[in-house]
C-alpha cells in the first residue's frame, strides 16, 4: 500500500476560525475583586511589533484598589530605556510593567483622590466627586506644579441603568457605581459578572477563574 505523503501546516498558518479570535483571561480574588486581566491570544501574536496588554491591580484588605499597572507581554527584542541601542532585552518571552494609577481612599469604600499621568505623560492628582450611587460624575484635575486652581477634566450623566447619558472628557477609569468599563468587551467589571449598561442585563464570563 503507498504512504500516502504527510504535508505538515505551515507555523504562519492560522485556523479561519483564529483569523478573528481576540482572547483575554481575568483573575479575581475570593472576595470577587479583579486581580488581574491579561490578553492572551491574537490572531497576530505578540511578535514582530505585536505585545498582549495586562493590567494588575494591588488590591488591599477590603477590595480598595491602590494602584493600577498596565503591562506588555512579547517576544521580541525591547528597549528598556531610552538609550535603546546600550540598553535592549534580548529576544524571548518578557513582560515590563508601569504604573499608570495610584489611589488614596477617604473615610468611605471610594476613591478620593488619584494620581495619574494626564494626556500628556505629566503626573496630576485628581478628585472625583459622586452621587449617591456612588457614580463618578465630575473629576478634577490639580496641577501641582502651576499655582492655577484645579479644573474639571470630565464630567458624566447616566441613565437610570448605567449607560453614559453624557460624557465630556474621559478621565475616570471607574465610572457607574464606581466599576470599570472593559474597553475589550464593553461591559461593565461587576466581579465575575460582566454587566451591559445598553440591554440592562449580566453575563458570566466563562471559566471565570
Amino acid at each position: 500500500m503507498e504512504k500516502v505523503p504527510h504535508f505538515s501546516k505551515s507555523p504562519c498558518y492560522i485556523e479561519p476560525a483564529e483569523s478573528l479570535r481576540f482572547e483575554w483571561q481575568y483573575w479575581y480574588n475570593p472576595l470577587n475583586e479583579r486581580e488581574q486581566k491579561r490578553m492572551t491570544f491574537t490572531p497576530t501574536g505578540n511578535s514582530n511589533g505585536g505585545v498582549y496588554p495586562w493590567v494588575y491591580y494591588l488590591l488591599g484588605g477590603k477590595n480598595e484598589q491602590f494602584a493600577v499597572y498596565n503591562g506588555m507581554e512579547f517576544t521580541d527584542q525591547f528597549p528598556i530605556s531610552e538609550n535603546a541601542a546600550a540598553c535592549t532585552k534580548p529576544a524571548g518571552q518578557g513582560v515590563y510593567l508601569f504604573p499608570v494609577e495610584y489611589n488614596t481612599y477617604g473615610a468611605g469604600s471610594l476613591i478620593a483622590l488619584s494620581y495619574k499621568p494626564d494626556e500628556n505623560g505629566i503626573w496630576n492628582k485628581y478628585y472625583k466627586i459622586f452621587d449617591h450611587l456612588g457614580s463618578v460624575r465630575v473629576e478634577m484635575k490639580f496641577d501641582y506644579q502651576t499655582p492655577s486652581p484645579p479644573i474639571i477634566a470630565s464630567q458624566y450623566d447616566y441613565e437610570p441603568f448605567g449607560k453614559p447619558l453624557a460624557v465630556q472628557g474621559n478621565t475616570s477609569r471607574l465610572s457607574f457605581i464606581d466599576k470599570e468599563k472593559d474597553k475589550e468587551s464593553i461591559l461593565g467589571d461587576f466581579g465575575v459578572r460582566k454587566y451591559d449598561d445598553g440591554l440592562r442585563i449580566y453575563f458570566r464570563k466563562r471559566n471565570a477563574k
